[in-house]
């Protein structure tokens, strides 16, 4: 009998990162694939509201509980699932590779913050303020990730996120990484894994 089951969205690049450790640790669970943010039903809304305070997704249902948060749930994958795959084996391996991932999470939160923004309001000045700041921070820390020698070698964490993030950031006109000659490397290098493959944004959505 599986015990753990998935809640969230195909179209979120969190839910997908989850998925992604998920597939690469081959760890059994169910999925419930929820409408995105917006168009849920209202016992999908449910669902999510009465496991997470924070009424988003991911949320992981497992025998002691809901676990809420991607970076957490993935934390406590590969800390339950110690030893049984090589992927996340080790991680963090440095410092490095941890600002890695959490330089990921920055760029795509302010990723997410821009497209739901320029989605939902359109009045809104994208280049002044607090929304200039989030470009400039998708660009820096892009920079960063480019420069940063410690990620691609190995398809860990902060490659999955990576992938996830890249490809939502391009999927949603948001933000091109064409010209990061080196992350564009990265993540064509790993794009075709079959967890990529399988966790990738539906063509219609």
């Amino acid at each position: 009998m599986t015990q753990l089951r998935l809640i969230g969205s195909l179209t979120s690049p969190y839910v997908r990162f989850v998925r992604v450790v998920l597939a690469e640790m081959d760890i059994e669970h169910t999925f419930d694939a929820t409408l995105p943010f917006g168009k849920m039903t209202e016992a999908e809304i449910e669902a999510i509201n009465t496991a997470n305070p924070l009424m988003k997704v991911p949320v992981l249902l497992t025998p002691d509980g809901p676990l809420i948060d991607s970076r957490v749930i993935v934390e406590w994958l590969l800390a339950q699932h110690e030893g049984a795959s090589s992927f996340g084996a080790g991680f963090p391996e440095n410092l490095a590779r941890l600002n890695a991932l959490t330089t990921l999470y920055g760029v795509l939160d302010a990723g997410v913050l821009r497209f739901l923004m320029a989605a939902r309001h359109p009045e809104v000045d994208m280049d002044s303020g607090y929304m200039a700041r989030s470009l400039e921070r998708i660009t820096h820390g892009l920079a960063w990730l480019d420069g940063c020698e410690d990620i691609g070698e190995t398809f860990g964490p902060p490659e999955a996120l990576l992938v996830c993030c890249v490809e939502w950031l391009k999927r949603r006109n948001v933000y091109d990484v064409a010209e990061m000659t080196r992350l564009s490397k990265i993540v064509n290098a790993f794009a075709n894994r079959p967890s990529t493959l399988a966790t990738r944004i539906p063509k219609d959505a």
